[in-house]
């Protein structure tokens, strides 16, 4: 048990340590950790507003199905955490061989790892579920016996989400093993798979919700779809001690079926992901020669599409505006062009789809890890012929690259199914440019400046480092002040007077960000 607990205790120092925060006295740990409090306390924030304003819109005789809402919101969005974080941290992390090699059980390494992940889910259950149980139970006057069956709520809720993810990514690795185009099978795999959940989320969300302020119906559609939902809920309005029971049974059960049989292909999955394809009939071919700015480019694109994990967790959120313009198509063509069309006589269409841009490009975070991906081969890469000007531009030239491409697929289907003017269609062009390149620059600048060495699994550097976290939220508030600029200035300025002076103040921020990397940076990257 010891052991297991040590290993525990590894696994969350390489999920949520930094380097700059290990090697750090206590003065500067103190504010490395404000840093980080920021953001969390964003996320709080906006969970506890979310909670109070639904509470608040909701009829007197309604309230009750807030906490039904939040169980299926809460539930929704692990299952889409999980998806994109379960084969990353459960199989073919780094330091498997140094695991295999302890005086441990092989079980015990299992057992650390899902713990290790499990906790990370209670980290994000916790922005999701802690708001609206507390103001619900505030605002209701319910007593301890409702928070008592809050919190086995939360101890349970990320089981199955976590048991779904983690059961498609031993599918996925089992069938792909060691194909020679394992990569790219897998990337489109998961491309393919994300467009589905967020596609059945959408359908199930309607279902869901056909009849909002009925209860009865709402229950009923929930005991359907998600039965396991049902109970929990059923046991937090009713305060029933039996629908209760039966939550935790089928959690237990479910996740003791889930361990046998985990236990049994943890060790033949993660030895799979440590085997690459080998080649056994070799040609010499002519070696062309090209600029180095490009070789370096090629060779971070290669890794990039070469990386399931970093693919996935950096891709999706320009990909999303794709899968919605799909599910709109498949819902409906006619009654979206019906609202765009409103959208437009009304002035709202270009600021609509402009701050849509700028959000989801904000989610693509490419270089806010790319430092630190490089982990114990950054030496190697220092010796490299090549400039740090050189290496700090395809970096962010890869992250403009990738958001681009899945732009300009979204504008093109924007102007062909939605019938978006070419007019439009240009300026949002310009506007994702410019935007996507200035969250390039900022996500290296503050990956320089946070930078995460030494981990065990992409996913960690990827997902939950520390420059990632702020990256994001970073990022997001480019785009609100972008929207908040909107709605002060629109009286007296025109939407395209706004943009233009939005993209010369992007455009001079990016370049005194830039000649911080050209200067300070390049200290700091000699100094990794």
């Amino acid at each position: 048990m010891t052991k297991t607990l040590l290993l525990v205790k590894m696994a969350l120092i390489n999920l949520f340590s930094n380097n700059r925060f290990a090697s750090a006295n206590k003065k500067k740990r103190g504010y490395l950790f404000s840093v980080l409090l920021v953001p969390a306390g964003a996320m709080l924030y906006i969970s506890v507003v979310y909670a109070l304003l639904l509470i608040n819109a909701l009829p007197n005789e309604s309230r009750f199905i807030m906490p039904v809402l939040m169980n299926i919101m809460t539930f929704m969005v692990l299952v889409m955490l999980t998806f994109l974080n379960a084969g990353g941290h459960l199989f073919g992390f780094k330091d498997f061989d140094l695991l295999m090699s302890l005086p441990v059980k092989k079980s015990s390494i299992m057992i650390a790892k899902l713990i290790a992940f499990l906790l990370m889910e209670y980290l994000f259950s916790f922005f999701l579920m802690a708001p609206y149980i507390v103001i619900y139970g505030i605002k209701m006057s319910q007593g301890f016996l409702y928070y008592l069956i809050g919190i086995i709520g939360f101890l349970l809720m990320p089981i199955l989400p976590m048991v779904f993810s983690t059961m498609i990514a031993l599918l996925v690795n089992s069938a792909t093993g060691n194909f020679r185009f394992k990569n790219l099978f897998r990337n489109i795999f998961y491309l393919l798979l994300f467009g589905l959940i967020m596609f059945g989320s959408m359908q199930m969300q309607q279902l869901l919700f056909m009849d909002l302020f009925s209860a009865t119906s709402l229950l009923s559609n929930l005991k359907n779809y998600l039965p396991i939902l049902y109970y929990f809920s059923k046991a937090l309005l009713d305060k029933n001690l039996f629908d209760l029971l039966i939550y935790i049974v089928s959690n237990v059960v479910i996740f003791t079926v889930f361990i046998v049989i985990f236990n049994k292909l943890f060790i033949r999955i993660n030895l799979n992901a440590h085997q690459g394809y080998k080649i056994k009939n070799y040609k010499l071919k002519t070696t062309r020669s090209g600029s180095r700015f490009n070789a370096y480019l090629k060779l971070q694109i290669s890794r990039y599409f070469g990386s399931t994990m970093y693919l996935i967790n950096t891709i999706v959120g320009p990909m999303m505006l794709i899968v919605f313009m799909v599910i709109g198509a498949i819902s409906g063509i006619d009654e979206i062009k019906i609202y765009l069309a409103m959208f437009e006589a009304q002035g709202l269409l270009l600021p609509i789809l402009s701050a849509a841009i700028l959000f989801s490009s904000s989610i693509c975070m490419i270089t806010a890890s790319s430092i630190s991906l490089e982990g114990k081969n950054i030496a190697l890469l220092r010796s490299y012929p090549l400039t740090v000007e050189t290496i700090f531009m395809a970096k962010i030239i890869l992250q403009v690259i990738v958001t681009m491409a899945v732009n300009i697929v979204a504008l093109f289907v924007g102007v062909i199914l939605f019938e978006i003017s070419f007019i439009n269609a240009f300026i949002l062009f310009v506007v994702a440019f410019i935007s996507t390149f200035l969250y390039a620059v900022f996500g290296l600048l503050i990956n320089l400046l946070f930078p995460k060495m030494e981990w065990d699994s992409e996913t960690i550097v990827v997902k939950q480092s520390m420059a990632v976290f702020i990256t994001m939220f970073g990022s997001m508030i480019f785009a609100g002040f972008h929207v908040l600029g909107y709605l002060f200035m629109i009286k007296y300025l025109s939407f395209i007077w706004i943009v233009m002076i939005f993209m010369v103040l992007d455009i001079l921020i990016t370049y005194f960000m830039w000649l911080y990397l050209i200067n300070g940076g390049k200290k700091r990257f000699a100094n990794l």
